[in-house]
């Protein structure tokens, strides 16, 4: 059931949609391996994809996942260096259903969100408002993704990078972009003796040195890898919109296509 699951999500697939492959696609007969009189069909499958997020399993499959790699050479088990940052994902609620209202100065000042997904928040980005969560994510130097925080779209960076943090080893380089630079953050980052790697912003009337424009960059050539990440999330598994409602099941689809895109990296 697990492998049926993962493979709907590998392809984005609608439950009912994975029910018919499970029966007409030779790729997911060989990987499923069901007794053909005991084929699920899709309230089976939906009811078994939403069982694990009611707990916290699908947080530890990663981990899981990714121990079959490192046996085998193809990633670092126990990386020097942690890379941090989050990505929008759109609520799966239709865009006509979406309303808004916003000032002269883009501030939102009233807000609607779909009735069946009262979890999802808006955001302003790059221009443009968003309806969704975010997902705060945590990869190897390779892009391997080894852990992720689920919030709401509003939930700023800031507050969210203590939780990225958990089962890091002394020593390690945490990597984030500005939207992390907090003495908060970096405080938690002495706390558990990991090195600090977030870049700094420029403050009111404390406009960044030649030297700390310079580390930005330095750092700059490292986390890059987190953002090919979201780009392979987006293109190769369609996940820059959620299929499902509420932040609990939008969370686990998220690990979901988490553990697709290691195997896609080592394989």
């Amino acid at each position: 059931m697990f492998k049926a699951v993962l493979s709907g999500q590998w392809h984005s697939l609608s439950d009912p949609g994975l029910e018919r492959s499970l029966s007409t696609r030779l790729d997911f007969i060989l990987f499923c391996r069901f007794d053909g009189l005991n084929m699920p069909d899709h309230t089976t499958l939906c009811r078994f994809r939403n069982r694990p997020g009611q707990d916290n399993t699908p947080a530890m499959l990663p981990d899981e996942i990714n121990r079959q790699p490192a046996d085998k050479q193809l990633k670092v088990e126990k990386a020097a260096a942690a890379v941090i940052d989050a990505t929008i994902i759109q609520t799966a609620g239709s865009k006509q259903r979406q309303a808004i209202e916003a000032d002269e100065t883009g501030a939102i000042t009233s807000e609607t969100t779909p009735s069946k997904d009262r979890d999802a928040r808006w955001i302003k980005k790059d221009g443009k408002f968003h309806l969704g969560y975010k997902q705060h994510t945590r990869t190897d130097p390779d892009g391997y993704i080894e852990k992720i925080h689920m919030t709401p779209a509003n939930a700023h960076e800031v507050k969210h990078l203590a939780p990225l943090l958990e089962g890091l080893r002394a020593g390690t380089r945490v990597y984030a972009d500005k939207g992390y630079d907090s003495q908060e953050n970096r405080t938690h980052l002495s706390q558990r003796s990991l090195k600090d790697g977030i870049m700094q912003k420029a403050h009111r009337g404390r406009p960044l040195s030649k030297a700390q424009k310079v580390r930005n960059r330095c750092l700059a050539a490292v986390r890059y890898v987190v953002e090919q990440t979201f780009g392979t999330q987006h293109r190769k598994f369609g996940y820059s919109r959620a299929s499902y409602f509420s932040l609990e099941k939008v969370a686990a689809q998220s690990h979901l296509k988490a553990i697709c895109l290691n195997l896609l990296k080592g394989g």
